[in-house]
């Protein structure tokens, strides 16, 4: 048996799901070569295309999996998710702040992607509402929203654009009073949106008295495979997690009809969704390091490119697990760091303040959830997007070189349960 590529394994779906958008992935899908190179177009004030926005979305995917999957261990990530939250917000950023943004994004300055983002998920939908050929069929569910402090006086250009290109409506939060009911507010959502498989995205502390606004947006997808696979045929095989370590794990077995393809270092092949253009990408490198560290758009269409009709034998393990990671430090490692500073990030496309920028991004969360058996696959992903601000005072220096008092007092009552001198603090 082949030795699996257990982490590219795993980030296939959310990849195949975008590869696949609009293909048939029972042959090679057909590229537009120019647009194999959009990732470089010139900043323009013309909107992109899906296509483009796609390929964007790949390459952000490739590059903040170079950046975030260093660790051992399995990985997974949804790029539309984590992506259009990150477009979301980028809406609001303005000079520096955005240019930043939309080159983490692989998005040139300047472009529309709003449109194109409308009708991806349009496609998506489309892709997914056929009806099964085995009556499983596919679920998929997409859902934005703009969680936001209920006194917030936010941008109306802002508030229009998230919800007419991404039905993110606008739905207000009382932050400031009450955080942790809201921070539970917004898991609940989330849960219900993802069957209960993404729950906590917002742990304890992320919402506090200061956020002003939470961007977030969930996916949902519940496909059957086009030609499931036989339980009786299922059995317990070595699975070769490194070149000297080596586990027991339950191997599913199968010949399907299906599209394969194979190059230098690598086998890749789709496993299709029943009554759907949606696929899960298969890739096997020889090499998974440095696959890991070339693997782009590009690339990705070239393979899927060479891709032709086989009857494939295949051995796969089922797997099931969530992932979590916080995207603040990979982010900024991309270039975003000006929206993670306050007093520096232009967010003024949100609440319209030029001067005193106190707005600023505190946290990009993630979570997804994948779960692979016989049958097919369940999936879900949510990110969150945190603002708020840190309310800067004027600035002031404070030296204690001489004698001074100091107390230990309730905030909130006033009251002071020690007072105290210090004289001197070496006695």
């Amino acid at each position: 048996m082949h030795r699996v590529s257990q982490t590219l394994l795993l980030i296939s779906l959310l990849l195949g799901l975008l590869a696949a958008c609009g293909k048939s992935a029972d042959s090679a899908p057909q590229h537009d070569k120019d647009a194999a190179n959009s990732a470089t177009i010139e900043t323009t004030t013309e909107q992109i295309t899906t296509e483009q926005l796609v390929i964007a979305q790949n390459n952000f995917a490739f590059n903040i999996y170079r950046e975030t999957a260093g660790e051992q261990g399995n990985y997974l990530i949804s790029p539309v998710s984590i992506h259009t939250a990150l477009t979301m917000a980028a809406d609001g950023a303005r000079g520096n702040t955005a240019a930043q943004m939309m080159q983490a994004l692989s998005l040139p300055t300047g472009v529309d992607p709003h449109a194109a983002y409308q009708q991806l998920f349009s496609d998506l939908q489309s892709s997914a509402q056929r009806p099964g050929s085995s009556g499983g069929g596919v679920e998929l569910r997409l859902v934005n929203n703009l969680w936001l402090q209920q006194d917030a006086q936010l941008q109306e250009a802002f508030l229009t654009n998230l919800a007419t290109y991404y039905g993110a409506g606008a739905t207000p939060l009382d932050f400031a009073g009450a955080p942790e009911p809201s921070r539970k507010h917004i898991n609940e959502a989330i849960e219900q949106t993802t069957e209960d498989r993404i729950t906590d995205l917002l742990p304890p502390g992320s919402v506090t008295e200061l956020t002003r606004l939470v961007l977030t947006n969930a996916v949902y997808f519940k496909g059957a495979w086009r030609e499931p696979f036989e339980t009786e045929a299922t059995h317990s095989g070595d699975f070769h997690v490194s070149a000297d370590q080596t586990v027991q794990a339950e191997m599913m077995n199968g010949s399907i009809e299906t599209a394969f393809g194979s190059g230098d270092g690598y086998q890749i092949a789709a496993l299709n969704y029943d009554g759907s253009n949606l696929a899960m990408l298969l890739l096997l490198p020889d090499d998974l390091a440095a696959t890991e560290a070339t693997l782009d758009a590009t690339t990705l269409q070239a393979m899927t490119t060479s891709m032709t009709r086989h009857r494939v034998t295949l051995t796969l393990p089922r797997w099931s697990y969530t992932y979590d990671k916080t995207l603040n430090t990979p982010l900024k490692s991309l270039g975003m760091t000006d929206a993670f500073e306050s007093g520096v990030a232009d967010l003024s496309g949100i609440d319209g303040v030029t001067g005193n920028r106190e707005l600023a991004i505190t946290s990009v969360l993630h979570k997804a959830f994948i779960d692979v058996n016989e049958a097919g696959t369940e999936a879900a992903a949510a990110t969150a997007v945190l603002i708020g601000t840190t309310s800067m005072p004027p600035q002031a220096t404070l030296t204690l070189d001489r004698p001074f008092l100091y107390m230990i007092w309730d905030r909130g009552t006033g009251a002071v349960l020690f007072l105290g001198r210090v004289s001197d603090p070496t006695q």
